[in-house]
């Protein structure tokens, strides 16, 4: 029996599938126009660095903010440590953003530190916290320990595409916005996970719970692909 593999890296073979697939993604990613407020722009553009909260199937308008508002900014995201996540991986490496590898069944703890560590040293992170099995729109508890460690600046990242398709197949129904459509970025700050968790004992609410009704204002996917 082949010993089982902690965490999969990406190979040779998958930058040679992903690096062509990459630059028709940077393409169709520049034909997006995105919607924001005064607020939205002041919070993404402040200097210090950040722990971002956003749903799984926005991951794709992740590079499009980041791009307008932060371009200069160290970017780390947490990434499953399987076969698939090796492919979001090597996408990572070429948006220039660290991928933290792990996920509840694999390096979790590892993983935590490491995130831990990244936004100690100066870099924006984001937690998808129903990735990245799900279920979806469903805030697992991961993200209060590295909220709460690190002390930084906690954001919950609300992305509303306009004309988007969503792939059925794929657990989070996975959002890829038409080209030359739009979308709204709204964000929510706190100063940190303190902050944060207070404003949820305040209304009678869970941390993850809290962060589910921020993060949930939704709309129902308009195209589904097989």
């Amino acid at each position: 029996m082949a010993k089982r593999v902690d965490i999969y890296e990406p190979t040779f073979w998958h930058y040679l599938i992903i690096v062509p697939i990459f630059f028709v993604i940077r393409l169709w990613q520049a034909t997006i126009r995105m919607n924001y407020n005064e607020s939205t722009e002041k919070i993404l553009r402040d200097k210090s660095h950040f722990l971002g909260l956003a749903w799984h199937n926005r991951i794709f308008f992740f590079p499009i903010a980041k791009y307008k508002f932060r371009p200069k900014f160290k970017m780390s995201g947490l990434v499953s440590a399987s076969k698939d996540g090796a492919i979001l991986c090597a996408f990572f490496k070429l948006l220039n953003i660290d991928a933290i590898r792990g996920s509840s069944k694999r390096g979790g703890s590892q993983a935590i530190i490491k995130l831990i560590e990244a936004l100690k040293t100066d870099s924006d992170t984001f937690i998808t916290p129903d990735g990245p099995r799900g279920p979806r729109y469903k805030c697992k508890s991961g993200f209060k320990l590295v909220a709460s460690d690190s002390g930084v600046r906690f954001l919950l990242v609300r992305v509303m595409p306009e004309n988007y398709w969503s792939i059925g197949a794929a657990w989070d129904k996975f959002i890829l916005p038409k080209p030359f459509s739009k979308f709204t970025i709204d964000v929510v700050e706190y100063k940190n996970y303190t902050e944060f968790e207070a404003a949820a004992t305040a209304v009678g609410k869970t941390p993850e719970e809290f962060a589910e009704s921020i993060l949930s204002t939704q709309s129902l996917p308009n195209n589904v692909l097989p």
